[in-house]
């Protein structure tokens, strides 16, 4: 018989044993990946979760603001009993000008107005900003006509106050 060369078995087994073992290696590495990309889509999904949470409480918490009840006086139905004293009220200025009253009234008589009908308020707004303008503050430029103009304005928006449509 034809003698045949053999090739250690050494020689084959090596390089399937190297081949093997580098797919391996990119195989765990490939794994590892995909559990670190899951993993960090599920801290991101838990970040949105926590975030929208956190929306809804404290739209809750605005909605139960506004739906709350005024505050209730520190009075009590009893009133002021024998022996206790009463709060003092807030002080108000004595020392206000004629200008101040005059546009603290044109104001909220323009407010109540806006509040009641804006398209009836629409037509006195140019006057208000110029009567802003000239309020400065409280010192107004010439103080008697300043005056009479916001008496004057405040005496036609309380006439039309008085009509059923502005109320």
């Amino acid at each position: 018989m034809a003698s045949q060369k053999r090739f250690p078995l050494v020689f084959v087994l090596l390089p399937l044993v190297a081949v093997l073992g580098i797919a391996g290696v990119i195989g765990l590495n490939l794994y590892r990946e995909y559990q670190r990309s899951e993993q960090e889509d599920l801290d991101a999904r838990r970040q949105l979760e926590l975030a929208q949470q956190e929306k809804i409480k404290i739209a809750k918490a605005q909605v139960e603001a506004q739906q709350a009840p005024p505050p209730v006086e520190d009075e009590d139905e009893l009133g002021a009993l024998p022996g206790q004293k009463k709060k003092p009220k807030p002080a108000t200025p004595t020392n206000v000008s004629p200008a101040t009253k005059a546009y603290q009234g044109f104001k909220a008589a323009y407010d109540k107005l806006e509040n009641a009908n804006e398209n009836a308020a629409r037509k006195f707004r140019a006057r208000k900003l110029q009567l802003d303008d000239q309020y400065n503050g409280g010192k107004p430029a010439n103080e008697q006509k300043f005056v009479a103009d916001c008496e004057a304005i405040r005496s036609q928006i309380v006439e039309l106050l008085k009509h059923p449509e502005n109320q």
